[in-house]
């Protein structure tokens, strides 16, 4: 099973920091384009290789972005994704982040704007004093964190509004880590946080570089000194044990790919006595949530019953097994502008009231889409959803439910 990690810092004086030296391995190509660690910083493709962070950029780029399908280089010239080069007319580019599919976000620091990538060119996404400056940008979900010699600044995807982070970071570059926390170069060090603003621990040190960039594949941090060298440095010397640290594994349950369709995590639903479980903040992310520990970027309020996790792991094992029968259903069905991706989603009415006063949901397959539509962000997920009731019996989707939606889904 191919499995991914997938893709966000804390103020200086709110981190443990450390003299004690790094120790980093200097890799055999020893010099690079600084903007050449930015593929390493991108979620695995999809249709191919990892690329290596020296991989895929020339000495005129200024940044690249990697989505699970696409790859992009900003240069002078302009913003290139395969054959394609997007003129950039006014704009200066700094950085560019990889939104969903074939999107993707220019920023300008010059100018304080970021722009989108469309078909015809660049359209203006928000333009602000706050920006200014800004020297590096990545996105987590619906968000572009964008750092600026000021502090962080985040800008939604869904409709330009611009609000502070944290101030008083002289941030030269991000990156996200394994766990979807933050990683923010500073001319004194990393700093490190969540994606809510809540600091995440941190041991740390002074670092020569420009650039920094996390390697999934490897758990390292790629650095690129002002002499242009490239050195990686072992991330389990930065960060200490403990479930706001790092990636903690319950059991074999984790992100898979088969045909190009990605399970990309899961849900728990826990449904207590006679109320349904509260969406969003009683909803347990990730495939074995554990209170305190943190999946992409959030930290998990419980942890999810024992009962609810088996049923997870026999409705996992059922996915997997369905999937392969469903190729030509599924292609069909993401035709359109459907995403080729699932989520597991379980009920846990283990510890609710029998009978349940409300409506029990059922064991199906069916399509979550995104209303309204953010561009740059996944447009839905297919819910492959799970039911574990009070008798303590686990259903999954069957197969014969999960066909015929998928054929009433085709061209839609």
């Amino acid at each position: 099973m191919r499995r991914y990690v997938l893709a966000i810092v804390a103020l200086v004086s709110c981190s443990t920091r450390t003299d004690t030296p790094v120790e980093v391995q200097t890799p055999s190509a020893t010099s690079a384009p600084a903007a050449c660690t930015d593929v390493a910083a991108a979620t695995l493709n999809l249709r191919g290789a990892t690329p290596s962070p020296i991989e895929a950029c020339g000495e005129d780029a200024i940044a690249v972005a990697l989505s699970q399908t696409h790859a992009w280089t900003l240069s002078s010239a302009g913003l290139r994704q395969g054959e394609k080069t997007l003129p950039l007319g006014d704009v200066v580019g700094t950085d560019v982040a990889a939104g969903y599919g074939a999107s993707a976000f220019v920023l300008d620091g010059t100018a304080g704007s970021i722009h989108r990538a469309a078909s015809g060119g660049l359209v203006a996404l928000v333009r602000d004093a706050a920006l200014e400056d800004a020297r590096a940008m990545i996105r987590i979900g619906g968000t572009l964190f964008v750092g600026t010699p000021r502090g962080i600044t985040k800008v939604s995807l869904a409709d330009g509004t611009v609000a502070s982070l944290r101030e008083g970071l002289d941030v030269l570059d991000l990156t996200a880590d394994n766990i979807g926390a933050i990683l923010v170069l500073q001319p004194s060090g990393l700093a490190r946080m969540l994606p809510s603003g809540d600091d995440a621990p941190l041991h740390t040190t002074t670092l020569d570089a420009s650039r920094i960039a996390f390697d999934l594949t490897t758990s390292e941090v790629i650095t690129v000194g002002s002499d242009g060298n490239v050195a990686r440095v072992d991330y389990a010397s930065l960060v200490p044990e403990g479930p706001g640290s790092r990636p903690v594994s319950h059991g074999e349950m984790g992100p898979f790919e088969h045909g190009g369709f990605l399970l990309g995590g899961a849900e728990y639903w826990p449904h207590r006595g006679s109320t349904p479980a509260k969406y969003p903040e009683e909803i347990l992310w990730g495939f074995y949530p554990h209170e305190g520990e943190v999946f992409e970027g959030s930290a998990a309020v419980a942890t999810a019953t024992k009962a609810a996790v088996e049923c997870a792991e026999e409705s996992y094992a059922a996915l997997q097994a369905w999937m392969p029968t469903a190729t030509d259903a599924l292609a069909q069905a993401t035709a359109g502008d459907k995403a080729p991706r699932f989520y597991l989603w379980v009920n846990d009415y283990s510890e609710a009231d029998d009978p349940f006063p409300a409506d029990m949901r059922k064991a199906k397959l069916w399509y979550w889409a995104r209303d309204p539509g953010v561009a740059g962000r996944i447009p839905g997920y297919f819910k492959w959803e799970t039911v574990l009731d009070q008798k303590g019996e686990c259903h999954w989707p069957d197969a014969a439910q999960a066909q015929a939606f998928l054929e009433g889904a085709a061209g839609s």
